[in-house]
């Protein structure tokens, strides 16, 4: 072998050398970018699972003020509160027969979509086949339909509690503590309920 091909033989091993390292660099290259889109789209969908609505702003103080026929200004509080997958707003006003006189209003999405899909259908019919135990009683509180907005939900006027979901499988759940008869709350429910899903 003449001293020149030697060096021509020795250019093309380092060549193939270089080609190979670089085909092993460019297929690590890809498998990274092809990860980091992988994790990018997983913490985006975790993203969007773990969207709950803003429960102080489902609805006003007006609005609350003209569902409980109260003067104006009488909703003196909102108290928010936001968990990872839930939030509540409590709405304070004085009432002069009843004590620490508010209603809540609280947006809970489902904590475990992977493992329960119908977790709001579920959750709301059972409140109307087996009820919910209530303080000081031994019996279920049978709960009623409710429908908001063309969605289900379920209510009893024993506990001034209502329930109801949208199409995304947002359980809502409203409830009143104040000196107004049962038929004015249950209005109340209703034109609220109504207010929260016009969002």
């Amino acid at each position: 072998m003449s001293i020149y091909q030697h060096k021509f033989q020795s250019k093309m091993e380092r060549f193939h050398s270089f080609t190979g390292n670089l085909l092993v660099f460019v297929l690590i290259l890809l498998v990274a970018v092809s990860c980091r889109e992988k994790t990018s789209d997983q913490n985006q969908s975790k993203v969007e699972k773990i969207y709950v609505p803003d429960a102080a702003h489902l609805f006003s103080k007006q609005d609350v003020e003209e569902a409980l026929n109260l003067q104006s200004g009488a909703v003196y509080e909102v108290s928010p509160s936001y968990k990872e997958h839930s939030s509540t707003a409590f709405f304070r006003f004085d009432d002069p027969e009843k004590p620490n006189a508010a209603i809540l209003i609280s947006a809970q999405v489902n904590p475990i979509p992977e493992e329960y899909y119908n977790y709001a259908d579920s959750y709301i019919e059972g409140l109307k086949s087996r009820g919910e135990m209530t303080v000081g009683s031994d019996e279920a509180d049978i709960y009623k339909d409710f429908t908001v907005a063309g969605e289900p939900g379920a209510y009893s006027l024993a506990s001034r509690f209502f329930y109801w979901k949208d199409r995304d499988d947002h359980v809502y759940f409203l409830a009143f503590n104040t000196s107004h008869t049962d038929e004015q709350v249950y209005e109340a429910a209703v034109r609220l309920a109504e207010k929260a899903m016009s969002k």
